[in-house]
């Protein structure tokens, strides 16, 4: 089962963003202990070269969206330009969504 994780970054370090994905994770495979679970790497270094880097960031999450069993999306994703089109996406394209925010 590929698990593809859609969070806000904007302001975010690298350390607590990884932290978070590792979490999500740990609480995915608790859900489908039964099953094999894999992380779609959907995090970018921040070097990427674009006139648009958020919107060219975008472009790349949506092509590893599209590999997905699952979307798990984390608090906060609400807020975030790129999560709500990840999420519009994934339910248009019938990806089963697990919404983690409060």
């Amino acid at each position: 089962m590929n698990v593809f994780i859609s969070q806000p970054m904007k302001n975010r370090n690298e350390k607590d963003i990884k932290s978070e994905r590792k979490s999500v994770m740990s609480y995915i495979k608790k859900l489908y202990k039964n099953e094999e679970v894999k992380e779609i790497n959907s995090f970018f270094e921040m070097d990427v070269q674009s006139k648009n880097v958020s919107l060219r960031m975008l472009g790349m999450s949506l092509e590893l969206l599209a590999e997905a069993d699952i979307a798990v999306f984390v608090d906060g994703w609400s807020l975030a330009r790129g999560c709500k089109i990840e999420h519009d996406a994934a339910k248009a394209y019938g990806i089963k969504i697990i919404d983690l925010e409060d």
